[in-house]
């Protein structure tokens, strides 16, 4: 509330969805602190959040907003506004775009993969630019630890399942 008084202050709380409901009170408790100051209180979850939890604090304007994947145009404003240069994001945004699948975080990691592979470089400008030809984009490793560590707890058969889904496409019956 003191920041607020200042200025308007965002906070942010990420993978609710992991927290434990001690978490999730804490939160609940900051949503209903925050009506009346100028504070925006942001928390992310995966689907799935308890959604009597999520009830309690709709009660105090608390709002749900879906993010869906970024398309081909989203993710090339994303490289334009990051490398400062659309000749350069030109460039790479298929290839990006088909790498990442659309989510913004495999964007970031992709670009900071190509720049400690020096496939990029900034210029005294600000401007980024390629600095050899990329052909194959390779996947980050913290990408890959990433689902490593999402589909680590998975029995077996569901691991089984899951890798006939990733063959099939988006779209999936495992009846």
């Amino acid at each position: 509330r003191a920041l607020a008084r200042e200025r308007t202050t965002i906070v942010l709380i990420e993978d609710l969805h992991f927290s434990p409901e001690e978490g999730r009170a804490l939160f609940a408790s900051l949503a209903m602190a925050t009506p009346g100051h100028r504070i925006l209180l942001v928390g992310t979850t995966r689907p799935g959040i308890d959604e009597k939890w999520f009830a309690g604090i709709q009660r105090v304007g608390a709002e749900r907003m879906a993010l869906a994947r970024l398309g081909a145009k989203e993710v090339s404003r994303l490289l334009i506004d990051a490398l400062k240069s659309e000749s350069t994001a030109e460039g790479l945004a298929l290839k990006v775009l088909m790498k990442s699948d659309g989510n913004p975080f495999f964007v970031f990691e992709i670009l900071r993969g190509l720049r400690e592979g020096q496939f990029i470089t900034k210029k005294d400008d600000g401007t980024w630019v390629t600095t050899r030809v990329i052909g194959d984009l390779q996947i980050p490793s913290s990408v890959l630890d990433l689902v490593n560590a999402r589909v680590a707890d998975l029995s077996a058969e569901e691991r089984n399942l899951l890798d006939v889904a990733a063959c099939w496409g988006f779209e999936f019956d495992p009846l």
